[in-house]
């Protein structure tokens, strides 16, 4: 299989137009798996001999993207890419790459986003650079939407040790990687949305936390800011309502903040608006995001729904087109606010022979078996109505 030949991405989309466009049971799109930009992302056991560099990897990856975009275009259907690495300047360089190009996918997802399971810890953060590079990748997205998961080895109320070797929490591992999607998160065009789950749980549900209903920050008022506060960056960001500020180092810093505000936590996150503590200061441990309100704002907030792209309690998010919320959000089995969510395949995803650890931070996928239809690609999911 050469996915950078013509022939062979022709003989590909003429196969899944025959195989499952022409079904009776046709999805609305095609999930396509591994479209890395490295080889090391699906550690392979050889160097390509015409592929031997990142870069030529790369591009030959990116043609076969672009191909079959094109393809599955003119047959009516979306394309959703697995291809992560964002934190790599070869990675962030082949998503903005076909993000510009004539015929972009519908959605890339980010398998590692900001925090990940992967490996010996509880939990894996990225080094600040790389962290820096996957907000950035995403929030210069024009025209492919940006999917992206994070994930612990924790279940809520565990804690454990991350990388750094500093004593993390489940909840502080998903207001960091909540927060870091804020930073980035491009809430003109609505185009990111953002998931996350811990260990005792994959693939196979929906998860949906108290804090996508409850913290709602209004729209952006420009883009993150950084500050150096004792040697340690902050990157912050300014709302109608209130701040995001993250820390994405290993070590401790006190933030001032611009004006008095009250801080929301996820133990005081149900509680009444007014009840919450009014700071002037925040103090952020490494790895760890803070979300202040405005005081001028409280009094005027009619409810606190999600700051994020999925939309409120009761309904489906108004930023996108009810199909991208069918591709991306909905499953049989799940009701929120009387809306049934429609499947995602056949059966629950098998990650069993997944390895614990994944050098280098990427998660090597074996070939998959389940329940979910596969091409003649053997790591090609569909995406069934």
């Amino acid at each position: 299989m050469d996915f950078g030949s013509s022939v062979y991405q022709s003989y590909w989309v003429t196969a899944i137009k025959a195989d499952v466009v022409d079904q009776p049971w046709v999805a609305d799109g095609i999930f396509t798996d591994d479209c890395v930009a490295m080889p090391p992302q699906v550690g392979y056991s050889a160097t390509s001999v015409k592929y031997p560099t990142d870069t030529a990897f790369s591009a030959g990856m990116n043609s076969f993207v672009s191909a079959i975009s094109t393809g599955l275009h003119g047959f009516g259907q979306k394309l959703w890419c697995n291809k992560g690495e964002t934190r790599s300047a070869i990675g962030s360089a082949a998503w903005r790459a076909l993000d510009a190009s004539a015929s972009p996918p519908d959605v890339f997802l980010e398998e590692g986003a900001f925090a990940v399971m992967w490996g010996p810890w509880a939990v894996q953060f990225t080094q600040e650079s790389e962290w820096k590079n996957q907000i950035d990748t995403m929030a210069a997205l024009k025209n492919t939407k940006a999917a992206m998961l994070s994930h612990t080895q924790l279940v809520e109320g565990q804690s454990g040790s991350d990388n750094f070797g500093n004593t993390v929490s489940f909840w502080q591992i998903l207001w960091y990687s909540l927060g870091s999607y804020l930073l980035g998160k491009n809430d003109v065009l609505g185009n990111a949305y953002f998931m996350f789950h811990g260990g005792d749980s994959d693939y196979n549900k929906i998860i949906w936390y108290n804090e996508y209903d409850n913290i709602d920050l209004g729209k952006a008022l420009g883009s993150y800011a950084v500050t150096t506060i004792g040697g340690v960056n902050i990157y912050s960001r300014e709302f109608e309502k209130g701040y995001v500020y993250v820390n994405p180092t290993g070590n401790v810093a006190s933030v001032a903040l611009p004006q008095g505000g009250r801080q929301l936590t996820h133990d005081n996150l149900l509680s009444p608006l007014t009840s919450l503590p009014l700071v002037s200061s925040i103090s952020l441990s490494g790895h760890s995001a803070g979300i202040v309100l405005k005081t001028d704002w409280i009094s005027r907030l009619p409810r606190r729904h999600l700051a994020c792209n999925f939309g409120s309690r009761d309904r489906i998010s108004e930023h996108q087109p009810r199909s991208y919320h069918h591709l991306l959000l909905h499953r049989s089995g799940y009701r929120r606010g009387g809306q049934r969510f429609r499947p995602i395949g056949f059966g629950k995803r098998d990650h069993s022979s997944r390895p614990r650890y994944h050098p280098p931070f990427c998660p090597q996928r074996a070939h998959r078996n389940g329940s979910f239809i596969h091409s003649d690609q053997s790591d090609l999911e569909c995406l069934n109505r």
